[in-house]
């Protein structure tokens, strides 16, 4: 009697190869970042069937359920670095993304991508920032007013601020503050907060030179009007 038997074997490591990442038929990436043709007729539906086809799917659900009930969207969204529907059609519109699978790295979120601004104004030698960090708060500020009477300062201000906690304080470990003594929002603290948790990461050398860089942009003459009184 003649038996059948299979030839195949396991391929050891360095000679197994591997499936390409999973496509999606709903959502063509290769469409991605050419405009709103796409994007604006996208719906849930079509979101949730791609998370099935590229293998964003929840555990303990059985196949024969709707892509509605398998789709693991929140894992979905993740990879692309969005969190909602229209933030998925919106990075769709601008960008070209890769179509996604479980294991990839996630995507840079927008509101996380760092955008390092060109340095166009005069920077002081970082040398000098003991000389500048004694006196750049006893220069005219102005003060801008904000509803119930509170007043703040102008952003380069918080900035200068925030880079010199960073330095002096490290890493900022307090939270952020809402209501102010008089009871009214805490705009000021609020802005403090903000900028020097910017500055979150940032060892005490480099925030030293990114003071001194944002001092000199502070200082331009293109931002005299916005940041200092006449008198």
């Amino acid at each position: 009697r003649m038996e059948s038997y299979s030839t195949s074997r396991a391929l050891p490591p360095s000679t197994r190869t591997y499936a390409p990442p999973p496509y999606s038929m709903a959502i063509d990436f290769e469409l991605s970042g050419q405009g709103p043709s796409v994007a604006e007729t996208m719906t849930l539906a079509d979101m949730q069937e791609a998370a099935v086809e590229c293998g964003f799917t929840k555990p303990n659900v059985a196949s024969t359920k709707t892509h509605a009930q398998r789709a693991n969207l929140n894992g979905f969204f993740k990879v692309l670095g969005v969190t909602s529907v229209s933030g998925f059609k919106k990075r769709f519109l601008n960008e070209k993304l890769p179509c996604p699978y479980p294991s990839m790295t996630p995507l840079i979120a927008e509101k996380d991508k760092v955008v390092e601004e060109k340095i166009t104004w005069s920077v002081p030698d970082v040398g000098e920032y003991d000389a500048l960090v004694s006196t750049w708060e006893d220069k005219k500020w102005r003060m801008l007013p904000k509803p119930g009477g509170a007043v703040i300062k102008p952003d380069d201000w918080y900035a200068l601020h925030g880079l010199q906690k960073q330095v002096e304080e490290g890493n900022c470990r307090e939270e952020k503050p809402m209501w102010a003594s008089h009871g009214g929002l805490d705009f000021d603290g609020r802005e403090r907060w903000e900028k020097w948790n910017a500055a979150k990461g940032l060892a005490k050398d480099t925030a030293k030179l990114k003071f001194v860089q944002a001092y000199g942009k502070a200082m331009a003459e293109e931002r005299n009007a916005l940041n200092f009184r006449k008198y």
